[in-house]
């Protein structure tokens, strides 16, 4: 009896990951695509660019009244599965694969910084990382996490503040953070 009150005590606080997923025939190649993604919170004054969460494979967010592809900031999550046969098998080692593929591809770059790491709500732990460019590129936020889905799918997560000035990422890091803090 002790164990049962004790699994229904602890089962509220373990949530486990949202993800959105969905397999498709993709019209410019006809082969199957997989898209999947973490489903994020609502957060005031931005929205999910559908069109464009199935054409790059993530949760696109844009500022309200305009475009994933307009908007001088953005926000993107996504879920990128883990297997046994991962080759990067702890978060860390997922974290020093992601940025030096980021950094290769993006000559302009700049000055990575570990900026902290923060809670969910859901009790994710976050590690996040800014991206800033020497002279002219992206300015951005990207943190990193491990979840779990209902189906013990496991993930790691990506989530990303992008923006094209220095003024854009000040006055949408506050929305970012909320999206993490929300995150469940």
């Amino acid at each position: 009896m002790k164990a049962i009150l004790l699994l229904l005590v602890l089962l509220p606080s373990f949530v486990m990951a949202e993800i959105h997923k969905e397999v498709q025939i993709c019209e410019e190649s006809g082969k199957v695509c997989f898209f999947w993604w973490p489903k994020l919170p609502k957060i005031n004054g931005w929205h999910q660019d559908t069109g464009h969460s199935y054409h790059y494979k993530m949760n696109t967010q844009a500022p309200d009244n305009h475009t994933f592809a307009n908007a001088k900031a953005v926000i993107y999550a996504k879920a990128e599965y883990r297997d046994e046969s991962s080759s990067e098998k702890t978060l860390d080692e997922f974290i020093s694969f992601s940025q030096n593929q980021f950094i290769n591809g993006a000559p302009s770059i700049l000055q990575v910084t570990k900026t902290g790491e923060s809670v969910s709500k859901g009790k994710h732990k976050f590690i996040s990382y800014s991206f800033f460019p020497k002279g002219e590129g992206n300015w951005e936020q990207v943190s990193y996490a491990e979840d779990q889905d209902a189906d013990r799918n496991r993930y790691f997560m990506i989530f990303v503040l992008s923006s094209r000035s220095k003024d854009g990422f000040d006055k949408n890091i506050g929305a970012y953070n909320d999206f993490i803090a929300q995150y469940q």
